[in-house]
């Protein structure tokens, strides 16, 4: 069985994590990895053991820059493992919050991306994408079966 690709997109800021939080919390076989905003820092959260890791960063050392905004090279570190950890495993959905720019420059989630879209071949993959990005990242993944999630 090859896995189902399932894209939730839409502009930035309209409540796509935040819907996609509250629908896995009902899910039971699940896991990967959202980015909410806690207490106004962008954060990763990974599902199946509900932990939190900062990804936002106030310095310069061990940054990735994207236009103003700098991210944690060891939260994007810690991410893709739980990420990769996952694509030998039977969830029934595997969620990545989000592609972006970084994505698309081979940097951020990319690795990981790469590695379940090659090895895992039973899951419901469920995909952030913003709207913009949206051609680009189906391009960038060979990504040609697809639908969009409405949640």
């Amino acid at each position: 069985m090859k896995n189902k690709i399932y894209i939730i997109t839409g502009l930035s800021k309209t409540g796509k994590t935040t819907r996609l939080m509250n629908w896995a919390l009902n899910q039971k076989s699940i896991d990967g990895i959202l980015q909410p905003v806690v207490d106004g820092k962008r954060c990763f959260y990974h599902i199946s053991s509900r932990t939190l890791m900062l990804l936002g960063s106030d310095d310069d050392f061990n940054t990735i820059k994207v236009g103003k905004y700098k991210f944690n090279q060891e939260a994007f570190k810690w991410a893709n493992e739980k990420l990769i950890n996952t694509s030998d495993k039977n969830y029934e959905w595997l969620v990545i919050d989000e592609i972006g720019l970084l994505e698309l420059q081979g940097k951020g989630l990319d690795k990981s991306i790469k590695i379940i879209l090659k090895n895992s071949t039973s899951m419901n993959l469920i995909f952030v994408i913003r709207e913009s990005l949206l051609n680009k990242a189906l391009q960038h993944y060979n990504i040609k079966d697809y639908q969009i999630l409405e949640l």
